[in-house]
């Protein structure tokens, strides 16, 4: 690369690294309008069917109010740090069982000890959920069995990786579920806390779990592939399927990283991008664990 490249690149990544507080802010407030929403119609219709299916629904927008919650961990909500810390907080971590603070810093160490041992994230794929090799029908059934209960290990595990051994990430996080629910309790909105608490650690459990799956396993970095525009809303929202594009480039928000793939992340050397289902493929084929 010539010196014209490289200034050209630093350049552009500059520009794709530019906060834009409306647009993020924007998403989160469409995640949790369609959270409301599925609520609503479960409380109006009383319908087992009805119910189900907005489990669903909230699953899939607290995985996207987490995927959300990366910009806030790499302040890239607002340049005003305690307006980014505090949205992250209130709107992306507690209601998902931690704090913006362990939040960060659990993520950071991620980045910083990728699949060494001091990644938070090593002890989960040391679980039943992540034995390999994993043909796709042992990934299908473990998500079903997560959508109908299992999940509950997942997300519990999960809340334990943020709280242990910091007893006062527990207490913030409790007291903040315990004045939800009773703030539930007395206006009488006992479908929201059903809905919301059972798609924590069912839907919500289930969609994360598949994209665990897809972001580092039998890779050195992450995975590069185009997972459908299905799969993009239900399971991978707000890109956080271009997770080698997040890897390499923490400080670029998550609506601008497909640019960051079309435009900088384009060399010879960057991993080839791939489909769904050739990263299944090869997780079907793994002998080893990479997180082992």
């Amino acid at each position: 690369m010539t010196p014209e490249q490289r200034k050209a690149q630093r350049e552009t990544l500059r520009a794709l690294s530019q906060i834009s507080f409306a647009r993020w802010f924007g998403a989160c407030m469409l995640d949790y309008a369609i959270i409301i929403g599925a609520i609503v119609a479960a409380t109006l219709m009383n319908s087992v069917a009805v119910t189900a299916l907005a489990i669903v629904i909230v699953g899939t927008r607290q995985s996207a109010i987490y995927s959300l919650a990366h910009d806030g961990i790499h302040k890239r909500i607002s340049n005003n740090p305690k307006l980014n810390d505090l949205l992250c907080h209130y709107l992306c971590c507690l209601p998902l069982g931690t704090t913006m603070t362990a939040t960060r810093k659990g993520h950071l160490d991620h980045h910083a000890f990728l699949k060494a041992a001091d990644d938070p994230e090593k002890p989960l794929f040391a679980t039943f959920l992540f034995k390999v090799p994993a043909s796709k029908l042992r990934v299908t059934v473990l998500f079903i069995l997560c959508l109908c209960g299992v999940g509950a290990y997942y997300t519990l595990w999960g809340i334990r990786r943020f709280t242990h051994p910091n007893p006062a990430v527990l207490w913030r996080t409790t007291l903040f579920n315990l004045i939800l629910i009773a703030l539930g309790i007395i206006t009488g909105q006992f479908m929201a806390l059903f809905v919301w608490y059972v798609s924590l650690i069912t839907s919500f459990a289930a969609f994360s779990y598949l994209r665990d799956w897809t972001e580092h396993t039998g890779v050195e970095v992450a995975h590069r592939f185009n997972p459908s525009w299905l799969f993009r809303v239900i399971a991978l929202p707000h890109n956080i399927w271009l997770h080698y594009e997040h890897h390499k480039f923490p400080l670029i928000p998550y609506f601008n990283l497909i640019q960051a793939r079309e435009k900088v992340l384009t060399g010879e050397d960057e991993a080839p991008v791939t489909s769904m289902s050739d990263v299944f493929g090869l997780i079907s084929k793994l002998e080893v664990n990479h997180y082992d």
